[in-house]
């Protein structure tokens, strides 16, 4: 009994760098799927008109892909830590992947490019041309 104990205690080793490294790397593809879903789950229609996204599906996008970076952050941390030169390759394509999917797939889609907001013109307003005499202050 006591020899199965120690048999099963040795198959029982804790998961080394490579392991945590793995896992980051699929937890980072997975965040990525998930980016895609979201952006598929708030946009998606067939024929009409594309529906606006809600506030929380934006705050849905922002959570998940700050996890995200965090993750792919992660795993780039430890692979320049290991020094493992395919492992730094593997985290900075995730990396970009990353950034590039929360960058295209954005909720709401006009995140990064908001147009600014043009305040209206008072009701009185007279435009004052140069040369004239008639502009407010001389």
């Amino acid at each position: 009994m006591n020899g199965e104990h120690n048999a099963m205690a040795a198959s029982r080793q804790p998961i080394g760098h490579a392991g945590i490294q793995a896992g980051l790397g699929v937890l980072g593809s997975s965040i990525m799927a998930a980016l895609a879903w979201q952006f598929f789950d708030v946009y998606f229609a067939i024929g009409g008109t594309v529906p606006t996204a809600a506030p929380s599906d934006g705050l849905r996008y922002l959570v998940t892909a700050g996890v995200g970076a965090t993750v792919v952050a992660a795993s780039l941390v430890l692979a320049l830590l290991r020094r493992k030169g395919l492992a730094v390759v593997c985290s900075l394509a995730l990396s970009i992947g990353m950034f590039g999917f929360a960058y295209v797939l954005a909720v709401p889609q006009n995140r990064w490019n908001q147009d600014p907001v043009h305040e209206p013109l008072p009701a009185d307003y007279r435009p004052c041309f140069s040369g004239s005499n008639d502009c407010p202050g001389g």
